[in-house]
């Protein structure tokens, strides 16, 4: 990950390259969290649903979302070796790094 730092906020995702210094604003999407699972970052976000990208400097988001029926996700986490998101339809579990979710609850 190198001395990068990233910020979720509801103005968007933004990194910094230099320890916080200057700060590079990524997307438009308002986030509810994030995790980092190199070499992926992994977002949640405020009606579009989760994104996957791989990390600063590479970033390039690609939507994750196969499965999710509700698209506002207000978290996402790493337990073992599935990905979990907590909609307000329930939460969905995958299995695949994102690229399916099955509701479990």
């Amino acid at each position: 990950m190198g001395p990068y730092l990233y910020a979720g906020t509801q103005a968007g995702l933004f990194y910094s390259m230099n320890r916080g210094v200057n700060w590079v604003r990524d997307s438009m999407f308002s986030y509810s969290t994030f995790i980092i699972d190199p070499p992926y970052i992994y977002a949640a976000t405020e009606g579009e649903g989760i994104f996957r990208s791989p990390l600063a400097p590479n970033i390039s988001w690609e939507e994750r979302n196969n499965g999710i029926h509700n698209t506002f996700i207000s978290s996402v986490l790493k337990k073992d070796s599935y990905l979990l998101a907590a909609a307000s339809s329930g939460l969905y579990r995958s299995a695949d790094n994102g690229v399916s979710w099955n509701l479990i609850s």
